[in-house]
């Protein structure tokens, strides 16, 4: 189904390490149904293997906004650059869970391409959107900081009091 399989199931898929990459990049475009491509998904992001990368990059747009969000919670982990075109897709998906992850992961990758969506996320309906929108900010240093900053002072209330929240949380709010 569309939902994340027990935690035993992950914690087993997730602890067959690397010789086991193959067969899960296999598992993703098996037709034996959504619950073993969100296991593979989710095991692959544990793993770490960058070698998954492309595998990943090709599921990112699935149907399952469960599969969309083991996708970004993968690359968040994996944090390679190479991801940022599917991030920046799903910084604007349908889902708040998943553009929040999205959120998480452009932090991870820290380009300042995602800086204008980032911003724009900070005014989110979502708060947990808002909240990673915001993180992600602050990891990109000073222009992400100096947005998180304008955002305080200017921005709407929804955004800067996250972006307040953050600065503060960081040490970096001025005074």
């Amino acid at each position: 189904g569309d939902e994340l399989p027990p935690m035993p199931v992950l914690d087993l898929f997730r602890s067959l390490g690397r010789k086991a990459v193959p067969q899960l990049v296999t598992l993703l475009h098996d037709e034996t149904g959504l619950s073993a491509q969100i296991v593979a998904v989710d095991a692959l992001g544990h793993i770490g293997d960058l070698g998954a990368l492309e595998a990943l990059m090709q599921v990112y747009d699935h149907p399952s906004m469960v599969l969309r969000l083991s996708v970004m919670e993968a690359l968040s982990r994996l944090g390679d650059p190479r991801a940022l075109p599917a991030v920046l897709l799903c910084m604007t998906d349908a889902a708040w869970e998943v553009r929040a992850q999205a959120a998480a992961a452009a932090g991870r990758i820290r380009s300042a391409d995602v800086l204008p969506l980032l911003r724009q996320l900070l005014t989110d309906d979502h708060w947990w959107v808002r909240y990673h929108a915001a993180q992600a900010l602050a990891g990109l240093g000073h222009p992400g900081v100096l947005c998180l900053q304008t955002m305080a002072e200017d921005g709407l209330p929804q955004a800067a009091n996250m972006a307040w929240g953050v600065l503060r949380e960081k040490g970096l709010a001025r005074v």
